[in-house]
C-alpha cells in the first residue's frame, strides 16, 4: 500500500472516531488508538495530533482524570497554528473553550469559542460552527445572560437541523430547555425537554436521556414539585449506571442531596452532597463547588451547626466570585497598576525636584538602570561575537544578505554558518522568547550547532535536528510534565553541497522560500519545534533540492511578518511577507535587504517592534 493510500486510511478512521465520540465512546477508542498506531508507523505528524485532540476530548466527554487535557489541547492548537483551514483548529479552539468553562473561566472560555466561531464562517465548517455557539451558550447561562444564551442555542439548532444530527438536536433542545428552566418559562421548558427526550428515546441514546431525566429533575425542583424532581434524579442515576459519566452523577447526588435537606431528611442530605462533594472536587468543577458550598451552607443551617454553615457560605462566596469575576477583577487591576505606575512616576519627577532623600533614591535607581543596561549591552557584543563574522562569512557565501534586527539589546534569533567539507551549513533559528531570556537559549543552541556540526561531525541536516532537540531537552530538563516552561527553538537549517549544487533542507516550523525562473517554491517545515512537545519522538524530515543557477532561496523567523502596523494596526502577515520577496527578488542583495528594513519601519511607524527579525538571502 502506498504512503498516500495509509494516510488516507489514517483520515478515514479519524473521521469514524470523530463520528463514535457521542454515539459509541468504545469505539471511538477504539478507532483511535487504530488510527495513532498506523500514524507512528508511518510519521504522519497529522494524524498523531488529531489523535491527540480526539483522545483529550473523549477523554473530558467520560470525565476521566486527566490532568494534562488543557495542555494537551493547547499543544493541538499550536500545531494547527500554521494550518487553520484545518478542522482541528476549530476543534482545539472551541474544545479548550468547552475545558475553561468546565473550570469556571468564562472569559477565557467564550474568547476561544469566538475565535472558533469566526474560522468556522471562513472555512465553511458547518458542524463546528453549530459546537462553538453551543459552548457559548452554555457559557452565557452561567453567567445569568439568559438571552444571549438562548440566541446562541438557536443559531446551533438551525445548523444542527440542517445537518440532520438527531443526537446533536436533542442535546441543544435539552440545553435550550435548561436555559428557560433558569428563566422561569416553565412552559417552554417542558416543550423543549418533551421534544428533546422523545429523539433520545427514538435513537437510544442513553447517556442524553440520563441528562434530560436531570432537566425534568431540575424543573420540578425549581417549582417546589419535590417527589417528582426526586424521581427524575433518581432515574437518571440508574441510566448513568450504563455509560458512567461523572458529570451527570455529580449533578443527580447535588440535587437529590438539596431535595432532602428541604424534605428535612439530614442523614440522606449529607450522604449525596458529599458524594457530590467528592467528584467536583475531582473534576476541579469550580461552577458546582460553590453551588455544592452554598447547599452545605444551608444544610448546616437546618442542623443547628452555624460555625460550618458559615464556613461553607464564605467558600460559597469566594468560589462565585474567583468564577464570575475573575476576568473583571483582573482588568480593573491591571488598570489600577497602570494607574500607580504613572502617578508614581511623576510623584518621582516633583520629588526629584523638591526633596534630597527621594531625590538620591531616584538617581539609586538611575544608576542601577545604567548598570544593567551596560551588563546587557556588554551581552550583546557577546552574543554578536558567536555569530559569524563578516569577512568569514564573504568568503564562503558572497551571494547573501543578513537582516537581523534583535527587538531589545539581545535577541532570541540567532544564524549560524558553517563551511564544512565542502559544504556549507545555513541556519535561520527563532527562541522562545526574546530579550535576555531569548539571548540564553540562543547562546546555547549555537553551543550545541557547534557540538553536533564540528565535533560529532553530523552533515545530514535531519539528523542534526533530531540531535538538537536531543541535546535541547536533556539540557533543559524538560519531562513535557503539565505547567512546565516549553522553552525551545523555531529552525531552518540548510546545507548546501558546492560540488553537486544539491541542499539539504530540514526544518522546525519555519519554511524555506525557493525562487526560481520567477516561481515560488516553498519547502514545509515540520510542525514540531526543536524542544519537548507531543511528536518529540518523531524524526524530521530531510528534502534534498537540486539548485539551479540564479536560484535565490530565504530562510527567516516569524518576527517580520507577526509585526504590527499600517493604517489599521495589524500584523504584517506571511501573505504580504510573500508578495514583497516576490517584488523584490531580482534586485541586488544588499537593495533587497534596504528595501525590506525600510519596509519594516515604515509598516511599524510608532509601534513598537514586537519581537527579533531575522531574514536571510542566498542567491546561487
Amino acid at each position: 500500500m502506498t504512503n498516500q493510500l495509509i494516510i488516507e486510511q489514517i483520515d478515514n478512521i479519524l473521521t469514524q472516531a470523530w463520528y463514535e465520540k457521542y454515539y459509541d465512546t468504545e469505539k471511538s477508542q477504539k478507532l483511535i488508538d487504530n488510527a495513532l498506531v498506523l500514524s507512528n508507523d508511518n510519521f504522519y505528524n497529522k494524524g498523531i495530533v488529531y489523535c491527540t485532540l480526539y483522545q483529550n476530548i473523549l477523554d473530558f466527554i467520560l470525565s476521566k482524570e486527566n490532568n494534562n487535557i488543557l495542555a494537551n489541547l493547547l499543544e493541538c492548537l499550536n500545531y494547527f497554528e500554521n494550518e487553520k483551514t484545518e478542522k482541528g483548529y476549530v476543534i482545539s479552539l472551541y474544545s479548550i473553550g468547552n475545558v475553561f468553562d468546565s473550570i469556571g473561566e468564562y472569559y477565557k472560555g467564550i474568547d476561544y469559542c469566538l475565535k472558533a466561531v469566526k474560522y468556522s464562517f471562513e472555512n465553511n465548517y458547518d458542524e463546528g460552527l453549530a459546537d462553538s455557539f453551543s459552548i457559548i451558550g452554555i457559557i452565557y447561562s452561567r453567567i445569568g445572560d439568559y438571552k444571549s444564551s438562548l440566541e446562541s442555542y438557536e443559531k446551533s439548532l438551525k445548523i444542527r437541523e440542517q445537518l440532520t444530527d438527531k443526537k446533536a438536536i436533542a442535546s441543544i433542545l435539552n440545553r435550550l430547555a435548561f436555559t428557560y428552566t433558569l428563566s422561569k418559562d416553565y412552559e417552554k421548558a417542558l416543550e423543549y425537554y418533551g421534544k428533546s427526550t422523545e429523539i433520545r428515546e427514538e435513537i437510544n441514546d442513553f447517556g442524553g436521556l440520563s441528562w434530560s431525566f436531570i432537566g425534568f429533575a431540575n424543573l420540578y425542583e425549581q417549582k417546589k414539585n419535590l417527589e417528582p424532581a426526586l424521581e427524575y434524579y433518581f432515574k437518571s442515576l440508574e441510566l448513568n449506571k450504563i455509560v458512567k459519566d461523572k458529570r451527570c452523577e455529580l449533578h443527580c447526588n447535588k440535587g437529590i442531596g438539596r431535595i432532602y435537606n428541604v424534605m428535612q431528611n439530614y442523614e440522606k442530605t449529607k450522604e449525596y452532597l458529599d458524594k457530590a462533594f467528592e467528584i467536583a472536587k475531582s473534576l476541579n468543577a469550580k461552577p458546582l463547588l460553590y453551588e455544592l458550598h452554598k447547599a452545605f451552607s444551608e444544610y448546616y443551617e437546618n442542623i443547628g451547626n452555624f460555625e460550618k454553615s458559615l464556613y461553607h457560605y464564605k467558600n460559597f462566596q469566594i468560589i462565585k466570585e474567583s468564577v464570575l469575576n475573575t476576568e473583571l477583577q483582573n482588568k480593573l487591576k491591571h488598570q489600577q497598576i497602570s494607574f500607580e505606575i504613572e502617578a508614581s512616576k511623576k510623584e518621582a519627577e516633583i520629588y526629584q525636584l523638591k526633596n534630597v532623600v527621594l531625590k538620591e533614591a531616584f538617581d539609586k535607581i538611575e544608576r542601577k538602570n545604567k548598570e544593567i543596561t551596560s551588563s546587557i549591552e556588554y551581552a550583546k557584543r557577546i552574543q554578536l561575537a558567536l555569530l559569524p563574522p563578516g569577512d568569514y562569512l564573504n568568503n564562503i557565501i558572497p551571494e547573501r544578505f543578513i537582516l537581523f534586527m534583535p527587538k531589545d539589546i539581545v535577541s532570541g534569533d540567532f544564524y549560524w554558518i558553517n563551511a564544512k567539507d565542502n559544504q556549507i551549513i545555513i541556519v535561520a533559528a527563532d527562541c522562545t522568547g526574546h530579550g535576555v531570556p531569548g539571548a540564553f537559549m540562543s547562546m546555547l543552541g549555537i553551543s550545541l550547532l557547534n557540538e553536533i556540526v564540528n565535533k560529532q561531525k553530523v552533515l545530514i541536516a535531519s539528523d542534526i535536528l533530531n540531535e538538537l532537540r536531543l541535546d535541547v531537552i536533556k539540557s533543559l530538563r524538560q519531562k513535557g510534565k503539565f505547567g512546565e516552561p516549553q522553552d525551545g527553538l523555531d529552525i531552518s537549517l540548510c546545507i548546501l553541497d558546492l560540488t553537486t549544487n544539491i541542499m539539504q533542507f530540514a526544518a522546525a516550523n519555519n519554511p524555506l522560500y525557493l525562487f526560481r525562473n520567477n516561481n515560488l517554491l516553498i519547502y514545509k517545515a515540520d510542525k514540531m519545534p526543536i524542544g519537548i512537545h507531543i511528536l518529540k519522538d518523531i524524526p524530521f524530515a530531510n528534502n534534498f533540492i537540486q539548485l539551479e543557477k540564479e536560484d535565490i532561496f530565504y530562510l527567516f523567523s516569524d518576527g517580520y511578518m507577526d509585526q504590527f502596523g499600517g493604517e489599521k494596526e495589524r500584523k504584517f502577515m506571511r501573505k504580504n511577507f510573500k508578495e514583497l520577496l516576490i517584488n523584490i527578488k531580482d534586485e541586488e542583495l544588499n537593495v533587497q535587504k534596504k528595501i525590506l528594513e525600510e519596509t519594516f519601519y515604515s509598516w511599524k511607524g510608532k509601534l513598537d517592534q514586537i519581537d527579533d527579525v531575522l531574514i536571510i538571502g542566498v542567491r546561487i
